[in-house]
């Protein structure tokens, strides 16, 4: 009975353990826009831009990835976390872009002191999974809008609404597609940008 009274709580002590091990561990994701094209014509501009935070709607500036199995329902990974809040990661994504394309004369982050002569303002509507049965897509849909920071109007602006099939239920799958969307919209938009200042805008010569 002694022996008995010893075995009860080890027992107990290992089937909890068990199933603590047993339960699936936290896993995070940063969007990757690998697939950006190279700009043709590109040559750094003489005007300076600065990052604004990026303006997000607010059911989507969360942590928890999120998928939606109707129009009218939406849902939260349990286990599945982005590194930072979308608007965080895409101000530090598109701060990385331009500064590694050298597009523009300098580029500040927005708690920058420093004056500039255009903004960048980006607006994220959606970015998550839609599911209907054993189908899903990725959505993502934004507008950029390039602002001279002495009239506060677009100089260049740029949006999409974009959903592409997904291959399976994989989280990996839709990160991957979701940077891929992102780097495209992203070269379009940087494209845009380099034309229309390549033919010279009022701003051009404007100081910031």
């Amino acid at each position: 009975m002694r022996r008995l009274l010893i075995l009860f709580p080890c027992t107990c002590a290992l089937l909890l353990s068990g199933c603590l091990s047993s339960s699936p561990s936290k896993r995070y994701f940063q969007l990757s826009p690998t697939a950006l094209i190279g700009v043709k014509g590109s040559a750094t501009l003489p005007q300076s831009v600065k990052i604004e935070k990026v303006d997000t709607e607010r059911i989507y500036n969360d942590y928890r990835v999120i998928y939606r199995p109707s129009p009218f329902r939406l849902d939260y990974y349990t286990y599945d976390f982005w590194v930072q809040r979308p608007g965080k990661m895409l101000e530090e994504l598109f701060f990385n872009h331009f500064t590694a394309t050298r597009l523009f004369s300098r580029v500040e982050r927005s708690f920058s002191q420093e004056s500039s002569h255009f903004l960048l303002r980006v607006h994220l509507a959606a970015i998550e999974e839609n599911v209907m049965g054993k189908n899903s897509w990725a959505h993502l849909e934004m507008s950029m809008d390039l602002i001279d920071s002495q009239t506060r109007r677009p100089v260049v602006s740029h949006s999409f609404d974009r959903k592409e099939p997904l291959k399976g239920r994989k989280m990996e799958s839709l990160i991957a597609l979701l940077s891929r969307i992102l780097g495209e919209e992203m070269s379009l938009f940087t494209q845009k940008i380099t034309d229309s200042l390549g033919r010279g805008t009022p701003s051009e010569s404007a100081k910031p």
